[in-house]
């Protein structure tokens, strides 16, 4: 199939890109080219989804999957620009779309985030406030311009190589070294993510299958205590989790990437952790096993080293497993 990409360079598109050229698709990417490109060889349209769109004029494609999607006004350019060029368009959203409370998983026919009243429907602007509301928004574009020939995918947490937030890498990394672990509660708080690579496969399984609709992208939830055990297995180095009291670690003032990923429980966004993944497997789709995930990351981030750009440093993670020790 003719594929094109916009936004094929970093770590979503880039493992999207991967798995289509594993599968032996034609390959077409489009961005603003300020970033390193790390498919040279393949064919790269350069333009701004904000305004300048002509590269895309007189081109016709099998699919386009939208990556790099965040308001309304750049799908309505991209759609208006590709609705007769494209037979179909995936557009990557987020499971950020889903409002709160969430005390049960959220499934694809759940309640959606809307913009606050101050925030002028024409406001466009992407805050952690924002986010989610402009990613809903933006699929009613695309579902409006493409109808049955629309497919939204709301990945969870995405994990992977490449992730450049190390969210879930601070994890893994602390858990390799062993010893003892600051966790952001107990270890049997649920946990869910889904692989990049799932993501991307998923995404191809949908286009080549011609599926339309809207799937939420997740492995099935786990415990905390499923990844700490399993990265133990793997390194052979025996993880001790100092289990803080929520309540605790709320009066310590930590940033609000001191524990990437934790879903406190309980609290009203727990569903967040038990998102519904029976649509995408009904079509056949089998996500990968978590120990191949863990071996996956585990590898990659002792190939690449360097500093973490979430999580504790370790410096404070011991200063707070003593304090919370003096205390207990």
């Amino acid at each position: 199939m003719n594929f094109l990409i916009l936004g094929g360079t970093q770590f979503v598109g880039r493992h999207i890109v991967n798995a289509a050229l594993e599968r032996g698709h034609h390959i077409t990417l489009f961005s603003r080219g300020i970033k390193e490109n790390p498919f040279p060889h393949l064919e790269h349209l350069t333009g701004d989804r904000g305004g300048d769109l002509s590269a895309l004029e007189n081109r016709n494609f099998d699919a386009l999957v939208d990556v790099s999607g965040y308001t309304p006004s750049q799908l309505e350019r991209s759609c208006t620009a590709l609705q007769v060029r494209a037979k179909r368009y995936l557009f990557i959203s987020t499971i950020s779309v889903y409002a709160d409370p969430l005390l049960e998983g959220p499934e694809e026919t759940s309640t959606v985030r809307t913009l606050e009243p101050d925030n002028k429907p024409d406001a466009e602007e992407v805050t952690p406030e924002t986010y989610g509301a402009l990613k809903a928004l933006a699929e009613n574009i695309v579902l409006e311009h493409f109808g049955e020939r629309a497919t939204v995918v709301r990945p969870h947490f995405v994990v992977g190589t490449y992730d450049h937030t190390d969210r879930f890498t601070s994890w893994i990394r602390k858990f390799a070294r062993g010893g003892e672990v600051l966790l952001g509660g107990s270890k049997q708080t649920p946990c869910q993510f889904i692989d990049a690579r799932d993501l991307a496969g998923l995404t191809l399984h949908l286009l080549e299958n011609n599926l339309s609709g809207t799937f939420n992208a997740a492995r099935d939830p786990i415990l905390w205590n499923d990844v700490l055990e399993g990265i133990s297995v793997l390194t052979g180095n025996r993880v001790q989790p100092i289990e803080p009291d929520p309540d605790w670690l709320e009066t310590q003032q930590l940033e609000s990437s001191a524990f990437p990923m934790w879903v406190p429980a309980p609290s009203s966004e727990v569903g967040f952790a038990r998102v519904k993944n029976e649509r995408s497997r009904a079509t056949g789709f089998v996500y990968r096993s978590l120990e191949d995930t863990l071996f996956h990351m585990l590898e990659w981030d002792r190939v690449r080293g360097g500093d973490l750009k979430a999580g504790l440093t370790f410096e404070r993670e011991a200063e707070l497993i003593r304090e919370w020790k003096a205390r207990a």
